[in-house]
C-alpha cells in the first residue's frame, strides 16, 4: 500500500513537472530570470485568481470576497520573487 502511494506521488509529481517546465522556460525568456516549477505555479495561481475575480459572472458578493482573499494570498505567496528581481538591478 505504501509503495503505490508513493508512485502515484512520483507520477504526480513528473506530470507536473512536465506540463511546468515549459511553461517555466516561458516566463524565464519573457522576464529575463531562472523560474523553477515552484515560482511558476505561483506565478499561475496569480493568474488564475485574477481571472477568476474579474470574469464577468452574475455572482454573489462572497464568491468576489473568496476570489479578491485568493488572489491577495497569491500575490503575498510571490512577494520573495521579488528579490530575484532586486538581483538582476545588482
Amino acid at each position: 500500500m505504501k509503495k503505490e502511494i508513493a508512485m502515484n506521488k512520483t507520477v504526480q509529481f513528473s506530470l507536473v513537472n512536465t506540463f511546468l517546465t515549459p511553461i517555466a522556460g516561458v516566463y524565464s525568456r519573457i522576464m529575463g530570470v531562472n523560474f523553477n516549477t515552484t515560482d511558476t505555479l505561483r506565478i499561475l495561481q496569480v493568474q488564475v485568481a485574477l481571472l477568476l475575480l474579474l470574469l464577468p459572472i452574475k455572482a454573489h458578493v462572497i464568491y468576489y470576497a473568496a476570489m479578491l482573499l485568493w488572489f491577495a494570498l497569491s500575490l503575498y505567496k510571490c512577494k520573495y520573487l521579488n528579490n530575484k528581481f532586486k538581483e538582476l538591478d545588482d
